[in-house]
């Protein structure tokens, strides 16, 4: 969801909104919406997110500071290249749909010439699906219509986004008639009311009458996944099906951060919350989303090469300490470790992100 605020914009940060808008450096993480009977992904939604340790870094700031300054439309093709790109370049099974978040004003405009080669791949080749916050129909109705049958024409479907949030809204469903419906995290997560029950009959009443999927944003626990399911909804969304995660490695020497693996952690940058690297003159920023941390040549960890990840199921950790022989690379020996133990594994990386400098 983005903001739909229009408040004056410092000079600051107009131009840190420039340079982003300018050189293109939005990217994308995506969450999975899961089956909530089968617990199969079904789609995935992409997120956009300004440069790692921007002020702009948030979507809410990005689209404040656009809307703030006039470059919405502009700022949202990009978000929409990066989302387009970046399932591409992970291989996104053409079965699965992609919900790609969209500022109706922007249909209206044309896509800017260096973004049309991805966009067009995309509106060949992935089953798009627009998503639009409930809060569009009540600042411009007319607008929103425009831009659902724009999408349409595409063979995209559309989405409807945090229902529930402006119940009066509800008023207008029957003329978007969204192919999904997702219900806002306040439904699931808050407790039961006489108001919450009206909005829940009327999109279900619209799910009965048009077939459309009912989803549920904001599911954090298996009682979230409950009350979604008996709102009506068959598609769930949130950290309990895909928290972003971290990742962080130590490779003693810069050097050995080769193009190829800044290149491979570059694209991991667009699925982690954090992902940092450390290294004897490492830079602050050595690939696109990634955070660098120089380390001093007398460093402990100079002696050690590790490469660690925390998500919401899974934790691993490889530790190879150097046995300290000379001679070229490929004959150097270490000890090496190997855990899935949680616990160790965010132990162990406490020190590395003890040294990485704050954002910004």
């Amino acid at each position: 969801m983005h903001t739909q605020a229009a408040t004056p914009v410092a000079p600051e940060v107009a131009g840190e909104l420039d340079r982003i808008v300018g050189d293109r450096a939005v990217r994308a993480v995506f969450q999975p919406l899961v089956d909530l009977d089968s617990g199969d992904v079904v789609a995935y939604e992409a997120l956009a997110r300004g440069p790692a340790g921007s002020p702009l870094e948030s979507p809410a700031a990005l689209f404040e500071a656009a809307y703030g300054s006039g470059q919405v439309a502009e700022l949202d093709w990009v978000c929409r290249a990066a989302a387009f790109e970046a399932a591409a370049g992970a291989g996104l099974d053409p079965g699965l749909r992609l919900f790609v978040n969209c500022e109706p004003a922007s249909l209206g405009v044309a896509c800017p010439d260096d973004l049309w080669p991805v966009v067009d791949v995309a509106e060949r080749r992935l089953r798009v699906v627009m998503e639009v916050s409930e809060r569009a129909l009540a600042r411009d109705p007319a607008g929103l219509l425009a831009a659902v049958a724009r999408a349409r024409a595409l063979g995209w479907g559309v989405a409807l986004d945090d229902v529930g949030a402006e119940p009066a809204g509800l008023a207008v469903l029957p003329f978007v008639r969204p192919d999904a419906i997702k219900l806002d995290l306040r439904l699931v997560q808050g407790r039961s009311s006489a108001e919450e029950a009206r909005i829940v009959n009327a999109v279900r009443a619209q799910a009965e009458a048009t077939g459309a999927r009912i989803l549920a944003e904001g599911v954090e626990t298996r009682r979230h996944a409950e009350v979604a399911q008996a709102m009506g909804a068959t598609v769930g969304q949130g950290w309990l099906y895909g928290r972003p995660g971290g990742l962080l490695a130590c490779f003693q020497e810069a050097g050995h951060f080769t193009p190829a693996t800044r290149a491979r952690f570059g694209r991991l940058s667009g699925r982690a919350a954090l992902v940092g690297v450390l290294g004897v003159g490492m830079p602050a920023a050595p690939a696109a989303g990634v955070r660098g941390a120089a380390l001093g040549p007398g460093d402990p960890l100079r002696g050690e090469w590790v490469v660690l990840m925390v998500g919401p199921h899974f934790a691993a950790a490889l530790v190879a300490r150097d046995c300290g022989d000379d001679g070229p690379d490929a004959d150097r020996r270490f000890d090496v470790v190997i855990t899935h133990d949680r616990d160790l594994v965010v132990r162990a990386a406490q020190p590395l992100l003890d040294r990485l400098a704050p954002a910004g």
